[in-house]
Order: structure tokens, then sequence, then C-alpha cells
């Protein structure tokens, strides 16, 4: 019997189609999944659905300020957390932002403040920038500003025109920086104006936490050129020499304090400068150009050093008592009646990574 007509079968066809229904109920499955796992992961942190995936933000501070365990609180969201992403083994997970310990003792006491850099607000400037101590959000600090001037500049993501100046927003407002055109690059931010305001902490508290005598403090003020610090003048370099910071009285005055003297151990330096501010996570700092704009802004205004007609311009030593020294190099111009601090030091990159984020 010879059958003219029938059905035809093509097994490719046949293949694409239960392709197409495979990919369709794993469509189906992981909407199903994203949602489950969004309502879930919303009943411990806040979590948004995003075309990058399920964005989960862990907004409180971790750690307590100059403590490296974390809060009860955060290890029971983490433990929850962990929960579900262990349920789910194919998950794919990506860490961003900030945390408030690098890990170590040593390092949480050597990299005082981590500095990101924003698009600006105003289209004039170059960039905006957001400071982190391990314990807080500055508006302003000096090492950070300059930090992000060097990346700027030697990474070309920004090409300056001939003189001008970089224009970086903070918290303190805009802050100018030159940039200089030597070899080893220097950088110089002009400061926020001076402000000042009677000391909070008297004498002899002050000299108790650094391990003087109170008669070994000269002066004692709150300066800002866009932070607030307690500025403290010792009365010679061999008292400096001798200072041993107790770390739980300086965690007890808030905002930072930066002692100086008038002299130092280098023969191309003219104050000696530390710099202790465990209240906001670091113990000492150093080099800090905020503390030492409000130094020189102290120092401007007591006649503690000679000035030249309108100016006075010195070099700061930091940093000799942590391993690691370094310099600040500072003017007042504007002198006497309108003071203006500028700031200044060199700036290389030591550690260079990537990350890679998802598409």
């Amino acid at each position: 019997m010879k059958i003219d007509g029938g059905i035809g079968f093509s097994p490719a066809g046949v293949a694409e189609e239960a392709a197409k229904a495979e990919a369709e109920r794993a469509r189906q499955a992981a909407e199903q999944l994203r949602a489950q796992l969004l309502d879930q992961l919303n009943r411990i942190l806040e979590t948004k659905d995003s075309p990058r995936g399920l964005v989960v933000t862990m907004a409180d501070v971790l750690f307590d300020t100059g403590k490296y365990n974390l809060r009860p609180q955060t290890r029971e969201k983490l433990a929850r957390l962990a929960g579900i992403v262990l349920a789910h083994p194919g998950l794919v997970l990506n860490v961003e932002g900030y945390t408030d310990s690098t890990g170590s003792d040593e390092f949480n006491q050597k990299l005082s403040e981590t500095v990101f850099l924003l698009p600006p607000e105003q289209p004039s400037n170059h960039a905006r920038l957001r400071i982190f101590t391990p314990g807080m959000e500055l508006p302003f600090a000096g090492h950070p500003t300059i930090a992000a001037a060097h990346i700027l500049v030697s990474e070309h993501i920004v090409r300056l025109d001939e003189a001008e100046s970089l224009r970086l927003e903070t918290g303190a407002g805009v802050i100018p920086v030159e940039v200089g055109d030597a070899a080893a690059p220097s950088y110089t931010m002009t400061q926020a104006k001076p402000a000042y305001r009677p000391s909070d902490v008297d004498r002899a508290t002050i000299a108790a936490s650094v391990g003087l005598a109170t008669v070994e403090i000269a002066r004692e003020e709150r300066v800002s050129t866009g932070l607030f610090w307690l500025i403290a003048q010792v009365t010679s370099l061999e008292a400096m020499m001798r200072v041993r910071p107790d770390m739980s009285a300086l965690a007890r005055i808030p905002h930072g304090l930066s002692i100086f003297c008038i002299g130092a151990t280098s023969p191309d330096a003219d104050i000696h400068v530390r710099a202790f501010a465990p209240d906001g996570g670091v113990p000492e700092d150093p080099v800090t150009g905020s503390s030492n704009g409000c130094i020189a802004a102290f120092i401007a205004k007591h006649q503690l050093m000679p000035s030249r007609v309108v100016e006075i311009s010195y070099v700061a030593e930091q940093g000799l008592e942590m391993g690691q020294p370094g310099r600040a190099y500072l003017r007042v111009s504007g002198l006497p009646g309108d003071p203006t601090v500028h700031v200044g030091g060199h700036a290389v990159t030591l550690l260079r990574g990537e990350m890679v984020l998802p598409d």
C-alpha cells in the first residue's frame, strides 16, 4: 500500500521548542525566587530590586568606635542573611561600599581616612568628596583632599589648563588645590577661613591626656579651617618628646586634640605636631592636613612665629612617633586682618587595585 501524504517532524524543530519551554520555566522560577528573596531579605535589611539584582543595604555602623568586634545586632543580622544565602548556593554575590574596619589593629590605626570621589554638584568644579574615618563621616580632612587631588591629576581624570587649580567640593565648601609641576608634584590647598572658639576642655585635662604637667601646656583653643580641632601648644620640644598619650582620656575629648611645639627634631622643619582622634576611630594620625591648618591659624593669631609683612610660612613635622614621618608645608597669607591658610605636601601612589562591578 502506498501512502501519498503524511505529517513530517523535524528533530531540530522539536529540540528548539523544548529549549524555549525550558527557558520559560527557568525564567518563571527565577522570577519566583527573586520575589521570595526580596521578601525574606527585606525582613532583615533594607533591600531593593534593581536591574543589577537585589541590592541589600546595611546602613548602620558595624563596629563600636575603637573596637574591632561586630556589634551584637550586626552579628544577628549577618547570621540571618547568611542563612538565606546558604540556602541558595547558586546566588552570585557582589559586595560594595566601605567598611568601618580594615581588619587589624595595625591598619585600623594607620589608615585614618577613606575618601570617595563623586561627580561635582556644580559643573564649574572638578569633583565632590566624601570622607570617612573608621568611626564617622567628616565634612573635611586635609590628607584625603590632597590624595584626591593626586588621583584626579595623576590618573588623568582631570586635565587642568595652565595655572588652573582643582576645585573640590567638600562639607566645608569648595577647596581650591594648586598643583605644582615638579617631577614629584606638590599639592597646596586653600582651606576655609579660620574660626575660633574658647576651649571647652580645661588645661589640666589636656595635659593629663598626653602625660604632661599642666604648666607644660602654654595655651589652648578650638580652631577650624574646615574642621574644628582642639589645639594646644606645648611649651618645648623637650616636653613634646615626653608625651605619652592616654587613649582612654583622649577618647573623652570630642572631635580630636592636636598638640604642637615651636621647634622640631629635624633641621628642615620648624614645629613638631601630633594629632589624636580616638573618638573618631583614629587613635593617632601620622599627618593631618586639617589640624595643621588649624595650628597655622592658631600660630598666626597668637603671633608665635615671625611674619614677613603680610604672611608667615613654615614646615611642620609629624608622624615620627608612629614610624611614618611626614611633612606639611604651611603658609598663612592676608595678615593681619584677613588670614587665609594654605596647606601643602607631596603625594605618591602606593597601592593600586581594580573593582569589577556587574553589568
